[in-house]
């Protein structure tokens, strides 16, 4: 059988079926840039949760079969439905997210409609959004309704996800060589070997680029560059690290720009903005254009504050 769908309908086709469904009925179904969320809404409280569908497109572009792809993707989701209602009966909900909850980094712009009713942290032209794990490919949204329902601030859950995050999937930081394998050609490998450019990211290389965040982190790719680095946040699911001795602060910023145009999807564009790194004062801030008018907003020109470490320890 032929796949003929493209993604977006693939999506749209997927909701409207789950619509459709007697069953499900008591659920809100809902897509956002490429995944789709369930909600489950009761006696004023919310529970809901996320999972992205491009490994069921990816079956489905392999057997185009998507008679059998959607039969297990609603299968799934009714039985995360019902994990939704045992939340909103539980007394333990608020242990059980507490103990699960992680943040991720996404861009602002992007992600508009799905910062509108969640609590979130804006640093430049990105923002830090909190969930909480039910499974190795299944969040829970954590919305400002349930956040305040359990009287906890967005501090409080900065602090809480950043000593979950690297717990439940640990960072990785490793050469591109290293991460990507000998797939280049010989002169470009050698290259890539001498420049020492480094990837960060996390286990399931899956939102791995908030781990920029950690201090302790970049302090290690910097020990390991030997000296300070410019951060190129790539794509949400790593950061590209790059020693300064191998460019500059305007050629960063347009290797950052050439990747979101040529390598990245839309929906995985994280920032427009490449970063600084000083080993030695422990900051984290936009490159210096060396005297050049730069356009962005003013949010953008901001440090990053790598402070949080010892609050948490």
């Amino acid at each position: 059988m032929e796949a003929n769908l493209e993604f977006s309908d693939f999506c749209r086709s997927i909701q409207e079926g789950l619509e459709q469904k007697k069953e499900l009925k008591k659920y809100q179904f809902t897509i956002e840039n490429g995944a789709i969320l369930i909600a489950r809404i009761r006696n004023g409280q919310t529970s809901s949760a996320e999972m992205k569908l491009d490994d069921a497109y990816e079956r489905y572009c392999k057997s185009g079969d998507y008679a059998s792809v959607y039969e297990s993707l609603e299968k799934y989701l009714t039985e995360i439905g019902a994990n939704l209602d045992k939340c909103l009966e539980s007394n333990q909900k608020e242990k059980l997210i507490k103990e699960n909850l992680i943040f991720k980094l996404v861009n602002t712009r992007y992600n508009s409609d799905y910062l509108q009713d969640a609590p979130h942290r804006e640093i430049g032209d990105m923002s830090v959004v909190y969930c909480w794990k039910i499974s190795d490919k299944l969040f829970g949204k954590l919305t400002n309704n349930v956040m305040e329902k359990l009287g906890w601030t967005e501090e409080m859950l900065y602090e809480m996800a950043y000593k979950n995050t690297r717990e439940m999937n640990p960072p990785v930081l490793e050469s591109i060589y290293e991460a990507i394998g000998p797939t280049w050609d010989t002169s470009y490998e050698k290259e890539i070997r001498a420049k020492r450019t480094l990837v960060l990211t996390n286990q399931s290389k899956d939102y791995g680029a908030v781990m920029m965040l950690y201090d302790d982190l970049l302090q290690s790719a910097a020990k390991r560059a030997g000296e300070d680095i410019y951060v190129l946040p790539s794509s949400v699911h790593e950061v590209i690290l790059m020693p300064v001795s191998l460019t500059n602060g305007v050629m960063a910023q347009l290797r950052l720009r050439e990747v979101n145009r040529k390598e990245v999807k839309p929906k995985d564009t994280l920032s427009y903005t490449a970063y600084k790194y000083d080993a030695k004062a422990h900051t984290l801030k936009p490159v210096d254009f060396g005297g050049r008018k730069r356009k962005s907003k003013k949010t953008e020109k901001q440090p990053i504050n790598l402070d949080i470490a010892d609050k948490v320890r």
